[in-house]
């Protein structure tokens, strides 16, 4: 997985304002969709700290990253790498917070993505190519990922027990409504159109992405 965000994130010159609009879209969907899962945790008299981050915190790595891989290739996936470190720097905070575990947040220290985040978009900024055989083994690493996430996926599934399926499927629901409604409403409200990018992948080149 760093080696998928340090390739995918240092193959173009991303905007600043691209990676703030994807975390202030992110914050803004996890905001009112909190706001109405609150409502309806208290309706229904159940734990806040268990069912809530079932709504905030969807699996956007192991499912999220091979379907907009599929769907919108190479530009799509950095926008969903972005949006995916996004989430686990917040799961890693506030998320923590919400299932009370003491001395949470250094855990997010110890992840080597957000390393990896930090160093990608560094290369991004600053415009530095990388050597042939650097670069040429993050990516065949880095690609790798992609299909070991849909094994993983589907094995950690194949451990889970089926209990209380209502609640499951109405949370499950929330979160895709929720997230499909919120995640429009950001669009419009930062004025996001479609995926559109300008780049230049030709080696030792970098052009602006404008997504």
């Amino acid at each position: 997985m760093p080696c998928l965000i340090l390739s995918s994130l240092s193959k173009k010159h991303i905007e600043l304002t691209v990676a703030g609009n994807v975390f202030v879209a992110l914050v803004i969907i996890m905001i009112l969709s909190a706001a109405i899962t609150v409502v309806i945790l208290k309706k229904l008299n159940l734990d806040s700290g268990t069912y809530l981050p079932t709504v905030l915190f969807a699996n956007t790595g192991n499912m999220g990253l091979p379907i907009v891989y599929y769907a919108f290739g190479q530009d799509g996936l950095t926008l969903a790498i972005l949006y995916m470190v996004c989430t686990t720097f917040i799961h890693y905070t506030v998320g923590i917070l919400l299932f009370n575990i003491k001395n949470g947040p250094t855990e997010l220290l110890k992840l080597p993505l957000i390393y990896a985040t930090i160093a990608g978009l560094t290369i991004s900024f600053l415009n530095i190519d990388l050597p042939v055989i650097l670069s040429r083994t993050l990516q065949l690493a880095g690609e790798a990922s992609i299909p070991t996430m849909v094994f993983a996926l589907g094995y950690k599934l194949s451990e889970i027990k089926l209990t209380h399926i209502s609640r499951s499927i109405l949370f499950g629901v929330l979160r895709i409504l929720l997230g499909f409604s919120f995640g429009l409403l950001a669009v419009k409200l930062l004025k996001i159109e479609g995926l559109y990018s300008k780049c230049n992948y030709t080696s030792g080149i970098h052009a602006p992405c404008h997504f």
